[in-house]
């Protein structure tokens, strides 16, 4: 089962959560900062001083000819700070909601401020620190240790702005409304209720090795509690991976939100990058030079901000940083981050704290927006004390007493400022929301549409895609389907559907049984039993399929896509052996049966026996070698992927026995496949890519070789060849190659013509390539008869050749309306077939940065 969950995707949770979220009003107070700067040694008023909030710097203003301020907004907790060159930054607390006047503020001057810095005419000075920095980063960079290990506390917050729009005026929203009122202390600077939906605190000790690259992380206390939440350990993972992302800025290029940021200290830091020197300061016990990040392209996905580089070693002390209004990145309208590094004995500098901030909005005036902040601390380094690679495999949970978290959260809640329990509080409002009767009800839909399943108690009903079809087989095809929940049981689970055709008069069913041997290296064992209508394309395929193109093949002319019913029986086991290594092993025996005219002779030099049926009995072997540093199984027990960016190879071994369970061939097949997910791609977009190479060494019927999967849908599927028919070509050796290049905004932001009309439909180029290499020995083709037993004619299929592989190319535009996506395709080889398509349109919806 290695499906994730798509409701687990970072896009599609998001989407889940906003639909879950606009839930309750908090009261809220307008507050006024009125005061005064002062120069601390000629004791005149200070003009030009600026004076914004730490964590919101888009709040803030300017001292006027007098030295005074006025600053209004609506109450957030945060810091003011007031500024100016040369002079030592004052950090005032915000507190209180509550208005304050004749405040006033002395600047003290910087003795060790620009005086070291010399500007002369000619290059701009910030360029000889950047150069010094980069040259110097190798040296401060955490990937030069061999290992550390480190204590840290990660605490995840989401909420949503409440508005009088959309949703918001539904009665569930009016329930919570009661239930929350009273609660004054978040606000918008924009005068939006913040409405806390989910609150999720880990304290944790996380060992790092590299050379192998290798990671454990042992949770010693957590608190997560969000609205309609059930399986809170798989989300863990998953909030924790989506929201802590290493954030290392001596790495050329920073992944946020599945958008790759060119980092300020990027090694081609000219081509987007400029820079002032602003200032020389004391940060933290550092002497600094203080830069301005500037864009070269305010579209473009970049950074804006500040960042501190020490004066002695050219080191990173701090980042201020965050996207421009113009920024190419769906739905989210402000991101920011902010990081403090300090040193170590070993010249290399390790984050002490972290700051996150985005706001996911323009969904739909129906839909409110999205704020997700993360704020984490670490401590207690122990530099290169490397342990052996055993010492960093999957482990299985075990928690402390509930007394013992507790004290280890208060212990960071403190060390964070929350001096009043706010977050406790959350946490238990949260719960009293969960109870209200309408947000039970409103959380159910929204599950029943991500997830395909309607939970009632220990059994969730669905697939929903699976409750009824039509097609010239079976006619109306009736469904039920249902599966068991971690409620029943953590280590056991049932699942399985039953349909019935009412113009073939048959019934239909798959039935499986789950059970997991261990959780410290995760082992699943299962079994199953199927008998179904299969359509051929789907009969070789080593991945599943996407639940909703299995549902689309059994509507309308299923009788045209060389249908199979087949009844089979399989055990397997699963075991994630280690954080690199997943294997799979299963015993498996079915029977083909054909829905359409089909017959084979059992061996080439045999010309008068003619079989329709295939039995077979395999033993499928799956190794899988993939880099995961965070691993999880959802409480349906699949394999959360978390790690999908990086490179996966897996091999596939499938043996055929006869004789065995009354199996009809001898035969071996062994498939490799190296497949990657939003690859980063020399800094001009992303790419999904797959090469798939495969080898079938005995003389079996077609139906048992490779079927490529083409595609008669108007609906894309990057794993499929497009313009190829759904049922086109045969193959028992072949290699096929699947490549999408996202070009984000690198061509379109910078044409001269195209750049003006994009700036407001923020289009992204998109390019592609599929194509297959594939040949089919003679003896296979000499297995196909020409007539069925009674006489009926028996069609044929396409081979390919090495020499003129199958090839199409395709363009498109991506991000239309922000969630629409156009690909045209060009078939460019075996175009004489009757079959043939050269050209084609294929639309594709997602919701995505």
């Amino acid at each position: 089962m290695n499906k994730p969950l798509l409701g687990y995707s970072l896009r599609l949770y998001l989407l889940v959560l906003l639909c879950h979220l606009p839930l309750f009003q908090l009261a809220a107070q307008q507050i006024t900062l009125q005061g005064k700067v002062i120069d601390g040694e000629s004791g005149l008023p200070m003009p030009a001083c600026n004076v914004y909030l730490k964590n919101h710097p888009h709040i803030g203003t300017a001292t006027d000819e007098n030295g005074t301020f006025v600053l209004t907004f609506d109450f957030v907790r945060d810091t003011l700070l007031i500024e100016f060159i040369s002079y030592q930054t004052i950090e005032y607390p915000l507190l209180k909601a509550q208005s304050q006047t004749g405040l006033s503020f002395t600047l003290k001057p910087d003795a060790l401020s620009l005086e070291a810095v010399v500007v002369t005419p000619g290059e701009n000075p910030a360029y000889r620190i950047i150069r010094e920095a980069i040259k110097r980063k190798d040296e401060h960079d955490k990937r030069r240790l061999e290992a550390y290990d480190y204590e840290a506390y990660n605490r995840i917050e989401g909420y949503v702005k409440s508005s009088d729009k959309g949703i918001s005026k539904l009665r569930f929203v009016r329930d919570m409304r009661q239930v929350a009122a009273g609660y004054d202390m978040l606000r918008t600077a924009e005068g939006d209720t913040l409405i806390p939906v989910i609150v999720n605190e880990v304290v944790s000790r996380v060992y790092v090795k590299h050379s192998p690259y290798k990671r454990r992380e042992d949770v010693e206390a957590q608190q997560l509690t969000g609205i309609g939440i059930e399986d809170a350990p798989a989300l863990q993972d998953i909030l924790s991976n989506t929201y802590l992302t290493d954030y290392n800025f001596y790495r050329n290029q920073i992944n946020i939100l599945g958008k790759y940021f060119p980092s300020p200290l990027a090694n081609g830091w000219w081509l987007v990058y400029d820079y002032e020197l602003e200032d020389s300061l004391e940060v933290g016990g550092f002497m600094c030079y203080q830069l301005k990040v500037i864009p070269l392209r305010e579209e473009d996905i970049a950074f804006t901000g500040r960042i501190w580089i020490t004066k002695e070693d050219y080191a990173l002390r701090k980042v201020q940083l965050h996207i421009t209004p113009n920024a190419n990145i769906n739905f989210v309208r402000s991101l920011a981050v902010e990081q403090v590094l300090a040193p170590t004995q070993s010249g290399v500098w390790l984050p002490e704290s972290m700051f996150f901030e985005t706001e996911i909005s323009e969904f739909t005036d129906l839909i409110p927006a999205i704020v997700a902040r993360t704020y984490s601390y670490y401590k207690n380094y122990h530099i290169n004390q490397a342990y052996p690679n055993s010492f960093y495999e999957i482990r299985e949970k075990k928690l402390p007493s509930e007394k013992v978290q507790l004290e280890k959260l208060r212990v960071y809640r403190a060390i964070d400022g929350d001096s009043t329990d706010f977050r406790p509080q959350i946490h238990r409002l949260i719960d009293t929301l969960n109870q209200v009767p309408s947000v039970k009800r409103y959380t159910g839909i929204i599950k029943v549409l991500s997830t395909g399943y309607l939970r009632k108690g220990v059994i969730d009903f669905g697939h929903y895609a699976r409750y009824y079809a039509w097609n010239n087989i079976e006619g109306h095809r009736l469904g039920f389907g249902l599966r068991t929940n971690y409620h029943l049981s953590d280590k056991w689970m049932f699942k399985g559907y039953v349909a019935y055709g009412t113009q073939d008069e048959r019934w239909k069913y798959d039935l499986r049984l789950y059970h997991v041997l261990s959780r410290k290296r995760f082992t699943l064992i299962g079994a199953r039993h199927l008998a179904d209508i299969e359509p051929l394309i789907q009969l070789d395929q080593r991945d599943d399929l996407p639940e909703l193109f299995i549902a689309s093949n059994r509507f309308l002319d299923l009788a045209s896509r060389r249908p199979f019913f087949r009844t089979m029986n399989s055990v397997w086991i699963d075991s994630r052996l280690s954080q690199l290594v997943r294997a799979q092993l299963t015993l498996q025996q079915s029977t083909l049966d054909p829905l359409y005219p089909f017959a084979y002779y059992p061996a080439p030099s045999d010309t008068q026996t003619r079989n329709s049926s295939i039995h077979t009995t395999e033993v499928i072997g799956m190794l899988r070698l993939q880099r995961a540093v965070r691993l999880t199984r959802d409480a349906n027990l699949d394999e959360v992927d978390i790690a999908n960016r990086n490179p996966r190879l897996t091999l596939w071994t499938i043996l055929g026995f006869k004789g065995l369970l009354d199996g009809d061939f001898q035969y071996q097949k062994v498939y490799l496949e190296l497949a990657q997910k939003n690859a980063n791609v020399f800094g001009i977009g992303h790419a999904n890519y797959s090469i798939t190479a495969g080898y079938i060494f005995s003389d079996i019927p077609y139906p048992l070789l490779r079927t490529h999967l083409g595609n008669n849908t108007p609906i894309l599927m990057e794993r499929a060849f497009n313009q190829m028919n759904g049922f086109e070509f045969v193959s028992d050796h072949f290699v096929a190659v699947h490549y999408a290049h996202y070009f984000e905004g690198f061509i379109l932001n910078k044409l001269p013509l195209i750049r003006r009309v994009n700036d407001k439909l923020e289009w992204r180029l998109v390019g592609s390539v599929n194509a297959v290499w594939g040949g089919l020995r003679a003896s296979n083709k000499a297995l196909l008869a020409q007539q069925t037993a009674d006489g009926q004619l028996v069609e044929g299929f396409s081979e390919l050749s090495f020499q003129k592989p199958y090839v199409e190319v395709g363009y498109g535009i991506d991000n239309i309306f922000k969630f629409f996506r156009v690909d045209f395709f060009h078939r460019l080889t075996y175009l004489d077939s009757l079959q043939a398509k050269p050209f084609g349109i294929k639309f594709s919806a997602e919701i995505k940065f």
